[in-house]
């Protein structure tokens, strides 16, 4: 890997070097539950599990058995350094806990319940989500503001409660039987039991070859399930059967729509991202922020420099392309006078890819997994804690796609001989926008498949046999499931890209990024009073439709209103970039021998699944120069990559 990082025309700036070793073996936090009704829990295994998660929490470890529940946990130390240690239990004895994440308002949660009689050993945000499960019960999630997963062992009732929050920022993996359940933060950690089948899940296939990643519940293992967000398991085991109830505990709401000002609106906004900055600028070690050269982050790292008396460190990352937004971010970072550190990297991907597809545990195919690890590497060498802008467009619609929904409507309203005239043009490259937004001229659900999906014709042809259409049922029963929120085109697209792409790859590459490099990242953005602010604003705000005196869409409205008194002008007018690696000259260059080597290896499990010819004929296009196979071809060598490199092994050897 060659990596560099150089001194910007930043006042402050920092100035680091990455270590040699691109994974140390001491790489926040990780937890890990368990019940047992096939006899103990044997400690040996609790401590294997454990090891699994190691390089989340490198600060401690800590362990409760009492049968048939066993609780383990690996920690990050970030708010009370010497009183946060788990499995922490209350103060009867009765009621115990292994959590991942922040609850940013604790102190205010803390308070409330001093005044009902509770009393506190430490300081730390666990025992204050303690107590709350204990004054509110199975209702405490409406008093919680953060990022979270936890399993709690309440010995009162015999049950244990497995939770996570709002959009699914920290992920959750559960095995279940008639005899034994297992909780953890990553997959590897439950396949880790000897009793935990590892047989490949179908579904979790097919809805990998349509999208990239896989939609929960499914996991890539028939036997394992993610837990999605905003819901929570209650297993008992009374009668020697374990059972597993699951609930949704909240759901973001579009309606009914704020009447608002723009001005209102703006301001309406700026309070409440302040609030959720602030909440979560607290903590007991430096905090800083990625910044990219777009407008989420750079929103964050204003509010925050305003909120903060000394300068915020900030950390970008580029690959010296054209697309590079590091200009931009520098552009944010001197006029906020940070502490700003730039890493320019050329990775040797196939160093990071083992590495952190191990870590994710399934198929992933989000090149941008490796720069985001490589950005949280250099922010690690100086803080334990960064903010993100994440979750802006999906709050705001920021993505070019939403703007297809307005395009495609009017479309229809054109005459026939227009549109075959469009479509004609449309087969040209110089018009493929205009191909988008064409493709589909029904439902407006059309639109967010095509957008979002291979489709399944276009999948069948990679299987070497017809599977049941998995991912049209899930993205479909989506859709409908968004109709009880709002009918408005866009906010059903944005509620249905949260439960979707946010939640099941971008949130779990942030985490997965993060986590391997012993980083906690907090994105105010998905603050639960942010977004549900944001849901319910008026769709002028996010998205304005095109009329004739503004043809051209630019999603994000509101946001780049409130940019124009806080980012510099170039900041603002840019368009939205991305954050993608140069995955094409990998494929062709650093990659293409280990590319060749896994897709045409007819030994690959991959094809006990897929049609080997199929495969084959891609990647020789692709390699031959066939750019529009481009997506397809990395997708199917992450696969191949995953099936061969960690599939075989698929029991954990930590």
């Amino acid at each position: 890997m060659s990596v560099q990082l150089r001194l910007c025309e930043v006042k402050g700036c920092s100035f680091v070097r990455v270590g040699s070793a691109y994974f140390a073996a001491n790489e926040m936090c990780g937890i890990v539950g368990v019940v047992s009704l096939e006899g103990p829990i044997e400690s040996s295994w609790l401590k294997r599990s454990a090891l699994c998660l190691r390089h989340r929490g490198p600060d401690g470890e800590g362990f409760f058995s009492s049968s048939p529940v066993g609780l383990a946990h690996t920690r990050l130390a970030i708010i009370d350094l010497e009183g946060g240690i788990q499995p922490m239990s209350c103060s009867e004895g009765k009621v115990h806990i292994v959590f991942n994440g922040e609850i940013y308002n604790f102190q205010h949660l803390r308070q409330q319940l001093l005044t009902q009689g509770f009393s506190f050993r430490t300081r730390s945000d666990t025992e204050v989500l303690l107590n709350t499960y204990k004054a509110w019960g199975l209702r405490c999630f409406e008093h919680l503001r953060g990022m979270f997963a936890f399993i709690i062992y309440d010995e009162r009732y015999q049950e244990l409660i497995v939770a996570k929050d709002y959009f699914g920022k920290k992920s959750l993996y559960y095995f279940a039987s008639e005899t034994l359940f297992i909780a953890a933060s990553e997959l590897r950690a439950i396949l880790s039991h000897p009793a935990v089948p590892t047989s490949i899940d179908m579904a979790a296939l097919d809805a990998y070859l349509g999208m990239g990643y896989i939609v929960g519940p499914y996991t890539i293992f028939s036997s394992v399930r993610k837990l999605k967000p905003a819901t929570y398991l209650r297993i008992s085991w009374s009668g020697g059967k374990i059972r597993v109830e699951e609930q949704t505990y909240w759901r973001l709401r579009y309606e009914p729509k704020q009447a608002l000002s723009l001005q209102e609106a703006i301001e309406g906004l700026e309070e409440k991202l302040k609030e959720a900055i602030r909440l979560r600028l607290v903590a007991d070690v430096p905090v800083g922020a990625l910044l990219s050269g777009g407008l989420d982050s750079g929103i964050v790292v204003a509010l925050a420099s305003q909120l903060r008396r000394e300068p915020l460190l900030t950390f970008s990352v580029g690959f010296g392309e054209k697309s590079d937004e590091l200009p931009l971010a520098r552009a944010t970072a001197n006029h906020y006078h940070t502490q700003h550190a730039e890493l320019y990297a050329d990775p040797e991907p196939e160093k990071a890819l083992i590495p952190l597809l191990e870590k994710v545990g399934e198929p992933f195919e989000d090149p941008s997994l490796i720069p985001t690890y490589l950005i949280a590497k250099l922010a690690r060498e100086y803080v334990k804690v960064v903010l993100t802008g994440d979750g802006g467009d999906e709050a705001l619609a920021g993505y070019s796609r939403y703007g297809a929904l307005f395009f495609n409507e009017a479309l229809r309203s054109l005459p026939r001989l227009m549109l075959q005239v469009m479509h004609y043009l449309a087969q040209s490259p110089l018009f493929s926008r205009l191909k988008n937004i064409l493709a589909y001229d029904g439902r407006p659900y059309d639109i967010f498949m095509r957008y979002k999906t291979l489709p399944y014709p276009a999948r069948r042809e990679y299987y070497n046999t017809d599977f049941r259409v998995y991912l049209e049922e899930y993205l479909d029963g989506l859709w409908h499931e968004s109709l009880a929120s709002t009918n408005n085109l866009l906010d059903l697209q944005l509620n249905a890209d949260i439960h979707s792409y946010l939640a099941y790859d971008l949130l779990p590459k942030l985490d997965i990024a993060t986590m391997a490099a012993s980083l906690e990242a907090r994105s105010p953005f998905l603050d639960r009073e942010v977004m549900e602010f944001c849901a319910r604003l008026d769709i002028r705000y996010k998205a304005p439709p095109p009329t004739l005196f503004r043809r051209s869409w630019q999603g994000k409205y509101l946001l780049r209103k409130l940019a124009e008194r806080w980012l510099p002008p170039e900041v603002v007018r840019a368009p939205k970039k991305g954050f993608t690696p140069p995955t094409h000259r990998w494929m062709t260059q650093n990659l293409r021998s280990l590319l060749e080597e896994i897709l045409s290896e007819e030994g690959n499990p991959m094809y006990s699944y897929l049609n080997y010819r199929q495969v084959e004929k891609i990647t020789r296009l692709y390699l031959d120069g066939e750019a529009n196979y481009s997506y397809m071809t990395w997708r199917l060598f992450i696969l191949g990559l995953w099936f061969m490199k960690i599939y075989k092994n698929s029991v954990c050897k930590c």
